[in-house]
């Protein structure tokens, strides 16, 4: 048999032609007289039409149910399918807004604007803390001595996570505002400036600035 569109020899039996790729008009003659692509005839007068139900997806995707589950996300965790991470068939399963919070080229923002506060509060509170333990310390008051050396320490934790723009720099630094009030309830009655750490615990957990600052 040969193909009637560029005469290359196709073997018997054969639906393409392996030369062009175009169908064999004796191929489609064939299936034509079987009638098997033909369109399924209208049901009859009164009879009962039943509605298509659609095949269930094993793993739907919460966002998209008509989709099946591809994977979770890397950054935040939850379930994405093809249309939640734009990427997916690239084998990048980043959702969208973890996406648009991505930085590649400069590795996140700067630490700018609001930002510049509690970076200065880092540096300060890690000196103050320090001589505060020396003082104690060296007029005997080892129990506060401890405590001020403890406070230096976690800024100083805190620090190496917030300079480094590590992802889990918002997380080290709520908590660390949370240890500071609870340090200062503990040594006095609570005032107004109790709720500046309060402010700062909810910024750190909200602010977008904060998600593109801190992507590492």
């Amino acid at each position: 048999m040969f193909c009637d569109q560029c005469g290359a020899l196709a073997d018997d039996g054969a639906l393409l032609c392996t030369r062009c790729g175009r169908e064999l008009k004796a191929a489609a003659a064939v299936r034509a007289g079987s009638g098997w692509d033909a369109e399924p005839p209208p049901p009859a007068a009164g009879a009962e039409v039943m509605p298509e139900v659609p095949t269930p997806v094993e793993h739907p995707c919460p966002e998209h149910p008509q989709l099946p589950v591809a994977g979770t996300c890397p950054r935040c965790g939850k379930f994405v399918c093809i249309r939640c991470a734009p990427k997916a068939a690239l084998g990048d399963l980043n959702c969208e807004a973890c996406t648009a919070r991505l930085r590649p080229a400069s590795g996140g923002e700067g630490i700018g604007g609001w930002l510049v506060l509690p970076a200065i509060g880092l540096v300060v509170s890690i000196v103050s803390y320090g001589a505060l333990a020396v003082m104690t310390a060296s007029s005997g008051q080892l129990g506060n001595a401890s405590l001020f050396s403890a406070m230096a320490g976690l800024n100083l934790i805190a620090a190496s996570f917030f300079f480094r723009k590590s992802r889990h720099a918002p997380m080290v630094m709520a908590g660390l505002y949370v240890v500071g009030l609870l340090v200062n309830l503990g040594m006095g009655p609570f005032s107004p400036r109790d709720v500046v750490p309060l402010v700062w615990v909810a910024y750190f957990l909200r602010s977008e600035r904060v998600k593109r600052t801190f992507v590492h």
